[in-house]
């Protein structure tokens, strides 16, 4: 996260209609089980050199999220996001670039295995947000 370029000086006017409902909902974290994660609409989102609609800062336990999209797509990156989250909960954390997290090197995912982590950490962030997951289908 330290490469990054926020700016999360917006108003409501420019929110989409899913910022909207998180507002009236009183909506400002989400509830990972382990930790909390505030939900902050930004501004001009870079990861690095490039725009991006949303980072999620595990240390400050932050969810950036671009508010220049349209509501289609802020819904599908705020879920890319939490997914993100639901990764790093069950252990497989880590990026690309520093391999943290990765699965060892015999081991291949099978189907079953992703289905059943997938389907836990969803119902694990379902029942923890439920709010949350009403606006976000």
């Amino acid at each position: 996260m330290s490469n990054c370029k926020i700016d999360v000086d917006t108003s409501p006017e420019e929110y989409t209609s899913l910022f909207e409902d998180l507002i009236k909902k009183k909506i400002t974290h989400v509830d990972a089980g382990y930790r909390k994660f505030k939900i902050i609409p930004t501004k001009n989102l870079f990861s690095g050199d490039e725009k991006c609609w949303g980072v999620t800062d595990f240390d400050r336990c932050i969810i950036y999220l671009e508010i220049d999209v349209d509501d289609d797509t802020v819904r599908e990156v705020f879920l890319h996001e939490l997914t993100h989250i639901l990764f790093e909960l069950i252990g497989l954390g880590g990026s690309l670039e520093d391999d943290k997290g990765a699965l060892p090197p015999n081991a291949i995912p099978n189907n079953e295995y992703l289905t059943t982590i997938s389907s836990r950490m969803l119902m694990l962030l379902m029942r923890l947000n439920p709010q949350l997951y009403k606006l976000l289908i």
